[in-house]
């Protein structure tokens, strides 16, 4: 019943006219949770692998694009038209920092060694 409303929504919202003062912009259509959760699910190697998207994950892409943002669209356009190794490729390209638990990555330490260890600190 609620996908319905926002359809229907976004129906009347799209005949009224450009400068309508009660229209409102693509921008704010979409759903930023849906958004930031959807290219999770799409950049998770262990879901592409296993062919596991969400059915709704579809059923939104497919029927109510204008709640997901674009470059969550294309990276799933991406993954139907060119197939698994590259999306798997580009998923670490295309990573939204924000979207990574913090502390994840190798940490990078600067050790200064000198000359006479290095073949002592290299074993380390």
């Amino acid at each position: 019943a609620m996908l319905r409303l926002v359809s229907v929504l976004h129906s009347v919202n799209s005949e009224l006219g450009v400068e309508h003062p009660a229209r409102v912009s693509p921008q704010e259509m979409v759903v930023g949770n849906l958004s930031r959760k959807a290219a999770a699910l799409i950049r998770d190697p262990l879901q592409l692998c296993m062919g596991k998207l969400p059915p709704w994950l579809r059923l939104v892409l497919s029927r109510l694009p204008y709640l997901i943002a674009h470059k969550v669209r294309r990276m799933y356009f991406d993954l139907q038209a060119l197939g698994l190794l590259r999306a798997l490729k580009n998923a670490g390209r295309d990573a939204d920092p924000r979207d990574r638990p913090q502390g994840a990555g190798v940490q990078r330490q600067k050790v200064r060694v000198g000359r006479e260890h290095l073949v002592e600190s290299a074993k380390k």
